[in-house]
């Protein structure tokens, strides 16, 4: 690989890291309330809906 697309594929998996590492509490909250009230937990895929419509 030329170093530029290196560099371009090593800024895409730390941004995706970034961002899961960032949502990771965020998902948990979710996931603690929905089980606490509905006793399910949930996917994280759910969590990242549930989040866009408050």
């Amino acid at each position: 690989m030329h170093v530029g697309k290196t560099k371009y594929v090593e800024a895409i998996l730390y941004g995706k890291l970034l961002g899961a590492l960032l949502t990771m509490p965020l998902y948990d909250s979710v996931d603690q309330n929905i089980l606490k009230n509905q006793g399910r937990g949930v996917s994280m895929q759910i969590s990242h809906s549930v989040c866009i419509k408050i």
